[in-house]
C-alpha cells in the first residue's frame, strides 16, 4: 500500500491512512463494509462483485483513493473519494463485461434497476459543479459514535489539499436527517437539491481553501465530532 498521510487516534489504537494504490484485500474489506454500512444505497443493489469491481477500477484510474481506519488488521472505517468523479461513467462503459453480470443478476433480482441505470446517467450533470466527491463513507457498528468519522474527514481533507482540491462535495438523501446534520456540523454548506431514483437528495459543499491551519495543515476549521 502507498501511503500519503498517515495518524492515530487519541487511544493510538486506530491508525489513519491514505492509501493510493490498496491491495486487493483491504478493497474488498471496503466492500463488505461498504455494503453492510450502506446496504440501502443504489450501488449497493448492484452486487458485492459489481462493488468490487468498480472500486478496483476506480483506485486503478487514480482519481480515485481510500482514507482508511484500520485497528491492526481490521478495516473499521473508510472513505472513497474521488478527484474527478465524472470518470466513474466511462469506467463502467470502458469495461463492460466486468460489470455486465452483476447488473443483470440486480435486474432480475429488482427490474426496477434498469430504470435507475439509465438515470445513473444524469448524476453528473445533477452535480456538475464541484468534480471532487466524498462518495462514500462507513464505519463498523460497533465503532460509531466514537469520532472515527471526524477523524476521517479530517484525513480527507488532507489528501484533497494534497492534490490541489479546494472544494469537494457529497450527496446525501434528503430525509437522512442525521447524516445531512453531520455534514452541516463539519463545515459543508448545502448548495443545491435535485431529485434522482424518485427521491430527493442534498448536494453539500465544502470549502478547503479557508481551512488550512498553521504549518499548512487542515485544521482550525476543521471537522467536528462524528454524531454516528
Amino acid at each position: 500500500m502507498s501511503r500519503s498521510d498517515t495518524g492515530s487516534d487519541a487511544r493510538g489504537a486506530i491508525a489513519y491512512a491514505t492509501a493510493r494504490t490498496p491491495d486487493r484485500d483491504l478493497v474488498r474489506q471496503a466492500v463488505r463494509l461498504h455494503r453492510r454500512s450502506l446496504d440501502q444505497s443504489f450501488l449497493t443493489s448492484l452486487g458485492e462483485p459489481f462493488l468490487q469491481a468498480l472500486y478496483e477500477g476506480l483506485l486503478r484510474q487514480g482519481s480515485a483513493f481510500l482514507v482508511t481506519a484500520r485497528d491492526g488488521s481490521r478495516l473499521v472505517g473508510f472513505i472513497l473519494a474521488s478527484t474527478a468523479t465524472t470518470r466513474m461513467l466511462p469506467l463502467v462503459m470502458r469495461s463492460p463485461l466486468r460489470f455486465l453480470w452483476s447488473v443483470l443478476a440486480a435486474i432480475v433480482r429488482h427490474p426496477e434497476t434498469a430504470a435507475r441505470l439509465v438515470e445513473t446517467y444524469s448524476y453528473s450533470r445533477k452535480t456538475a459543479s464541484v468534480s471532487a466527491e466524498l462518495i462514500a463513507i462507513a464505519v463498523q457498528p460497533d465503532l460509531r459514535s466514537q469520532g472515527i468519522g471526524r477523524r476521517l474527514l479530517a484525513a480527507l481533507d488532507e489528501a484533497f489539499v494534497s492534490r490541489g482540491v479546494r472544494t469537494y462535495k457529497v450527496t446525501v438523501h434528503r430525509e437522512m436527517t442525521d447524516t445531512n446534520r453531520f455534514y452541516r456540523q463539519n463545515g459543508f454548506h448545502l448548495a443545491g437539491t435535485f431529485r434522482l431514483y424518485g427521491v430527493g437528495w442534498n448536494l453539500h459543499v465544502r470549502e478547503l481553501g479557508a481551512v488550512r491551519g498553521e504549518g499548512g495543515s487542515v485544521g482550525a476549521s476543521g471537522p467536528r465530532e462524528d454524531p454516528r
